[in-house]
């Protein structure tokens, strides 16, 4: 009986865990583990403007870090600029998605960044932190990019990541691995150098047709 008590409590607290949810400052945080204590932005549909996204939130009486940025948690939120907090490892698909960002600087603590995270912003400046090894497909699509430091971590760079931009030159790290067809195509490139680290066959798929890619 003890054993089957036990049991229900134990259900009932995974329960709670999976489903918790708190909105501070406009940012709704969803508890995904309580050790250690962590939670997840996610759909965020009142955060607007200019936001942070803290390293921690309190949520009763007990600090929690947050470690990702969910699925669509800011989709067409009309956010104009945003901090992330040096917390967060997980950047999810289309969290950013359509949204009036200029700049974004990704802190050292993230490891991927989703598919379409920053598609269909205003961005002319992107910094990418140094443990990120994944850019998903499509993630800076469709902005204005002039400006891009790419982390020394970087394996793998998803197709299409920053097709449609306003490149005109780019230095891709020698942790690259892969890239993606058309990662960097509809660009103003001219001159590309590639690392003899990357095996892609068809490497120049990757690139705008005008560009000279230098393998």
């Amino acid at each position: 009986m003890k054993k089957i008590l036990l049991l229900i409590q134990l259900l009932f607290l995974i329960t709670i865990v999976s489903y918790s949810q708190t909105t501070i400052n406009n940012i709704v945080y969803k508890i995904t583990s309580e050790s250690p204590a962590e939670v997840e932005v996610q759909d965020s549909p009142n955060a607007t403007g200019n936001i942070i996204i803290p390293s921690l939130v309190n949520i009763n009486g007990k600090s929690y870090n947050v470690t990702s940025i969910g699925y669509r948690a800011f989709w067409k939120n009309y956010l104009t600029s945003v901090t992330i907090g040096d917390n967060v490892t997980t950047i999810g698909n289309q969290s950013f998605y359509g949204n009036k960002l200029k700049n974004i600087t990704i802190p050292n603590s993230v490891i991927s960044i989703g598919s379409d995270a920053f598609y269909l912003n205003e961005l002319t400046s992107v910094t990418i932190g140094n443990n990120v090894t994944s850019i998903g497909q499509s993630a800076f699509s469709k902005n204005k990019i002039t400006n891009l430091t790419i982390g020394n971590n970087v394996k793998t760079i998803g197709e299409s990541a920053f097709w449609e931009n306003q490149l005109t030159n780019i230095e891709i790290p020698n942790s690259v691995t892969s890239i993606g067809n058309s990662a960097f195509r509809t660009n103003q490139l001219t001159s590309v150098v590639v690392p003899i680290t990357v095996n892609n066959e068809n490497v120049r798929w990757s690139f705008g047709q005008n560009s000279n890619i230098e393998v």
